[in-house]
């Protein structure tokens, strides 16, 4: 078998999703050269029972997708990249200056508090990874139709175990009269994910909350942060428009499988 040149191992997911998982290599589409990749995507195919091959463009590389198609790729997300600078947003300037007047009148601003943690407790790691559930509902695996839910279950269960055993990662917890509700893990200046415990999705704390992070972010020096969202996820789109974040970097995730797992 020839070394590989236009695909790269990605054994994160490969443990995540039990089968064998490759990438397109970075900068592939600058020149492409289909009839290479589909040569080294044949001597894997042949080589391993099952596989997993992941493409991610940029628009700019949309010409491309008519011949990624013919591979047997297919769309299963597009994303946008939420920035903010945090010394020029006017709504994070605003909630600084009253962050009251971001909390719906039904709660008391008392019977809130925004704490953070790195390297939770075993008990916190369970509230975490309850919590985050109801936040991968719409990801690219949960929504691939040639994915189990079992699989794409699996695979949130070992990332969510990754960021919360990395020392360098931060997890902002949003409590309601004690009650852990709302949970938001950032690494340094990447806003990783966020989510809202089921029973208080539509809590209208979401700004409070996300500005709540932002400000946490400044303090502790950074002047940008950035994330990066699926547009199947409207309620954080929505969100991050709310909050003064600026969208940019228009992504597609494209996924390829041979003889997928069931």
């Amino acid at each position: 078998m020839h070394a590989l040149a236009l695909l790269r191992e990605t054994p994160w997911e490969t443990r995540n999703l039990g089968v064998p998982s490759y990438a397109v290599a970075n900068g592939f589409f600058e020149a492409p050269d289909f009839s290479g990749l589909a040569r080294e995507m044949r001597e894997l195919a042949a080589r391993h029972s099952r596989l997993f091959v992941a493409a991610r463009l940029s628009m700019g590389h949309l010409a491309s997708v008519p011949e990624l198609q013919q591979l047997g790729f297919y769309l299963v997300e597009c994303t946008l990249a939420p920035t903010m600078a945090l010394r020029k947003n006017p709504v994070l300037l605003e909630f600084e200056q009253n962050p009251s007047a971001f909390i719906p009148s039904r709660y008391q601003r008392d019977d809130l508090v925004f704490l953070t943690l790195s390297l939770p407790t075993p008990d916190w790691a369970q509230t975490l990874t309850a919590m985050s559930q109801s936040a991968f509902s719409g990801d690219r695996f949960h929504v691939d139709h040639q994915c189990p839910p079992a699989v794409a279950d699996r695979r949130f269960a070992y990332w969510m175990g990754d960021l919360i055993a990395d020392s360098k990662v931060r997890f902002d917890i949003l409590q309601l009269k004690g009650k852990p509700i709302a949970f938001f893990a950032r690494k340094e200046n990447h806003q990783i994910v966020s989510g809202f415990a089921p029973d208080h999705a539509a809590s209208g704390l979401g700004e409070f909350f996300w500005l709540s992070t932002c400000a946490a972010d400044k303090a502790e020096g950074h002047t940008f942060v950035h994330s990066l969202i699926s547009c199947n996820n409207l309620p954080s789109l929505n969100l991050c428009a709310r909050c003064g974040y600026r969208f940019k970097e228009t992504g597609y995730t494209f996924h390829f499988w041979e003889n997928p797992p069931v």
